[in-house]
């Protein structure tokens, strides 16, 4: 075997195969047919959704009909949680209890991470780890020693390293 890819290697002649498509420049359409009558008849739902950082098709059985609606209507999975509080303009005074607040579709495996970080700060500091996914918010005593522009973060994983999804929030921060 040559150490340059061989046009035939792989069973077909891509010139050939290329030349064929620019005659019919239908066939690409005629399979994507194909493939969608194809779902409609096993059931299938061909769903988008982002799932961490690989974009992709989602394959749904109607046996999950629930969920395939969820997620088409959400528009992607990543967009499964939301920071509700903080909202953006809120001022929290230093020195007080807040609570963080989020909406979430739990899974069984995963669990809550929460962190800050000051406006311009590259590094997150932890409020609370491992959190159960049957919360939905989180008591904050917000230290004494802060102020200024923060943003929180609420996300979701196994392990505190990777994120199925996440999203932050912006507050003020008063003294």
């Amino acid at each position: 075997m040559s150490s340059s890819l061989d046009r035939t290697e792989f069973g077909f002649d891509i010139k050939k195969a290329s030349k064929k498509l620019s005659q019919d420049p239908a066939k690409p359409l005629i399979y994507l047919g194909f493939f969608l009558i194809l779902a409609f008849l096993l059931s299938v739902y061909v769903v988008p959704f982002n799932l961490g950082d690989l974009k992709g098709l989602g394959f749904l059985s109607d046996k999950k009909e629930t969920e395939t609606e969820a997620l088409a209507n959400q528009g992607s999975a990543q967009n499964s949680l939301s920071v509700t509080s903080p909202a953006k303009g809120d001022n929290w005074g230093v020195g007080t209890t807040q609570n963080i607040v989020w909406q979430y579709s739990p899974s069984e495996e995963d669990y809550l991470f929460v962190f800050y970080r000051l406006k311009n700060q590259a590094n997150w500091t932890v409020i609370k780890k491992f959190l159960s996914v049957s919360n939905n918010s989180y008591s904050w005593s917000i230290p004494d020693s802060l102020g200024g522009q923060a943003e929180v973060f609420v996300g979701v994983s196994t392990d505190g390293t990777t994120w199925a999804t996440y999203d932050t929030a912006e507050v003020d921060l008063t003294k």
